[in-house]
């Protein structure tokens, strides 16, 4: 009885070890994925098809927003300066 209550716990163990390496890689992987695609680069590549060399600096002079609205869409302007 004492042999299958080690098992029992070897088996636990095993199974949280498991479930917390699939965890953390699947929270790298969102983390990764949402810092990419958070990315101004990422947004004017897919909406607009203008790519910016990823090595390039830029940085936001000038932003104006129309506001908010209830489907979060809205005019907005942002200047940047490339360098």
């Amino acid at each position: 009885n004492t042999e299958n209550v080690r098992n029992m716990k070897i088996k636990k163990r095993s199974i949280l070890s498991i479930v917390l390496v699939i965890t953390i890689v699947l929270s790298a992987i969102m983390f990764f994925s949402w810092k990419h695609l958070t990315n101004y680069n990422t947004m004017l590549e897919v909406n607009w098809e203008i790519s910016i060399p990823s090595k390039s600096s830029y940085s936001e002079i000038y932003s104006k927003d129309s506001g908010s609205s209830f489907h979060g869409d809205g005019i907005r302007y942002h200047i940047f300066l490339y360098k």
